[in-house]
């Protein structure tokens, strides 16, 4: 499958990959317009923000957030996904544009060691390494690291963290609280109805971070409780290590903008 994705206004990205791939099957159909814009919106606002010199993309899947923040920014960027179909993709998106991204082929896991990852038969977007969490008839023996670990291996300290790791992002953020509490990074990290509010809450009292859901309204609206959205409309949050101001807003609206633009673009004859 060969698709144009816009990322900016002003530019776009080639992406060639195998159609059975879920994700880039929607980024052909909907473009970044249609795709988490007010999350990926909200992740290019924090490291704007907080001038990140690396960020990490938790989950990555073939590297959506990690491809922009690669291309509209200058920051170093490292992707984490424990699926070797969707990291060759991943990294296939990046050599056919130019785009300086590193990709990590293992989970990220509360402690080091491996796991099985459970394959969804449903989609590739919904392979997890909590068992039961979607029906699966395959799996893949796979290595878990750590934020800690990793960060402590390659001096790297990200100012932004993106996490959807299908319902075990607590334990990512349990193996990663040495840096977080350190650093204070900007997380955007998916919440999912009836499976993760109660260890989430835990976690973001025991460091005092703030909670956001990340909606198309402005501005973002602090919540005093982390509570899934049943409909799954908006399971992107974002968690803060300070009340959220004027400028960081404005560099939201900003880049809300910017994706709006982003649709689905039909290749010219030829290509």
């Amino acid at each position: 499958m060969i698709s144009v994705l816009r990322v900016s206004p002003a530019g776009a990205l080639r992406i060639s990959v195998p159609s059975k791939l879920y994700v880039p099957r929607l980024l052909a159909q909907q473009g970044l317009a249609g795709y988490e814009p007010d999350a990926i919106a909200c992740f290019l606002a924090a490291i704007e923000i907080s001038g990140a010199e690396s960020v990490f993309d938790v989950g990555a899947n073939v590297g959506v957030y990690a491809v922009v923040a690669a291309a509209l920014t200058t920051t170093t960027v490292v992707a984490f996904e424990p699926t070797p179909d969707l990291v060759a993709a991943g990294l296939a998106i990046c050599a056919d544009n130019g785009l300086d991204c590193r990709f990590e082929q293992v989970a990220l896991g509360e402690t080091e060691g491996r796991a099985v990852l459970y394959l969804s038969d449903r989609t590739d977007s919904s392979n997890s390494l909590l068992s039961g969490f979607r029906p699966s008839t395959a799996s893949l023996d796979v290595a878990v690291t750590t934020i800690d670990a990793f960060c402590s291996e390659t001096g790297l300290a990200p100012r932004v963290i993106k996490i959807d790791t299908e319902a075990t992002e607590p334990a990512v953020l349990r193996g990663g609280l040495r840096h977080i509490s350190e650093h204070r990074p900007w997380i955007i990290c998916e919440v999912l109805a009836g499976r993760t509010e109660g260890e989430l809450t835990a976690i973001l009292d025991s460091i005092e971070y703030r909670a956001y859901p990340i909606t198309s309204s402005s501005p973002l609206q602090e919540a005093t409780a982390i509570v899934g959205d049943p409909t799954y409309q908006h399971m992107n949050w974002l968690f803060a290590p300070v009340a959220l101001d004027p400028p960081f807003q404005a560099a939201l609206d900003r880049w809300r903008i910017a994706l709006r633009e982003c649709g689905a673009e039909a290749l010219a004859p030829g290509d």
